[in-house]
């Protein structure tokens, strides 16, 4: 689950939560920031370090609205070109510049399923490439209209932010941190260092191994109401796993539930979840 960090002008960035949010989401990171004098905004993004990312945040100007993108992998295949944010457009190839500026930048958070590339990790863009070139492109300046960013949350969920040198959509649920008043697209990322699952708590590094952010993806295609989902999920967490492997978080994006686990799987085989299709999507190495 990639996250989103959005911080309105004048507010300084924390280095602790954004560690937290890169090395969560170890696939490329990236930011744009609003660029008055130019009247556009710029972007800067394939960061794959979390020094090199760090660096560049730290430089950039405070008296700005600033978003900041952490990636993990769902489609697309893992690169910096593929990291977010991206220019506006209906072109891959300038999506995928690393240094640039844009009329408008968009960043994404979630499974935009109806837009995934069938080659899955290994394609060459990804659903939010296809989704920006396809509805977000077109809207124009419409999306900075509440009614239209209402319908976009009702019709895909998931968390946006579109931003001009002039306006800013942020669109979906956000929780705003109470340590910093730094918005984020979820919490997901606090889990990742406070809940180790090798070794004992002082063991920090063990929080940081390679095959820790193994995950899977369960389809219901359809609603569920919240019994139903709390029933999956304590399934999920408590009592699918076999031969000591652990899924330590889950969460949902519209009718898809999306799995984190702390072992290797492509070696399991797994049939259902409570009747439900259960499907291995990748390692992250």
């Amino acid at each position: 689950m990639c996250v989103i960090a959005y911080v309105e002008k004048g507010r300084p960035i924390d280095r602790k939560e954004f560690e937290q949010c890169f090395y969560a989401n170890p696939d490329g990171a990236g930011m744009m920031y609003q660029d008055h004098k130019k009247g556009l905004v710029h972007i800067r993004k394939g960061f794959m370090t979390f020094d090199e990312f760090w660096a560049a945040a730290v430089a950039l100007p405070d008296n700005v609205e600033r978003v900041f993108h952490f990636r993990i992998a769902t489609s697309g295949k893992i690169s910096q070109g593929v990291t977010h944010p991206f220019a506006v457009c209906d072109n891959y190839e300038r999506m995928k510049r690393l240094d640039c500026y844009s009329e408008k930048a968009m960043v994404h958070n979630g499974v935009l399923m109806e837009f995934t590339p069938k080659e899955g990790l290994k394609a060459s863009y990804s659903d939010t490439m296809k989704f920006n070139k396809e509805i977000i492109y077109p809207l124009g300046d419409a999306i900075f209209n509440h009614a239209v960013q209402r319908l976009i949350d009702e019709a895909y969920g998931c968390r946006y932010v579109i931003m001009s040198a002039n306006d800013v959509a942020i669109i979906g649920d956000w929780k705003q941190s109470i340590e910093t008043g730094i918005l984020y697209s979820n919490t997901s990322y606090k889990s990742y260092l406070y809940k180790p699952v090798y070794g004992n708590w002082n063991d920090y590094e063990s929080c940081y191994r390679e095959d820790y952010t193994t995950y899977y993806i369960i389809r219901t295609d359809s609603i569920l109401d919240d019994d139903e989902r709390y029933m999956i999920e304590d399934y999920v967490l408590n009592e699918f796993w076999e031969n000591g492997i652990h899924a330590y978080d889950c969460i949902w994006e519209n009718g898809t539930l999306i799995v984190y686990v702390d072992s290797k799987g492509d070696s399991l085989i797994l049939t259902d979840v409570g009747g439900y299709e259960c499907e291995f999507v990748g390692n992250k190495k």
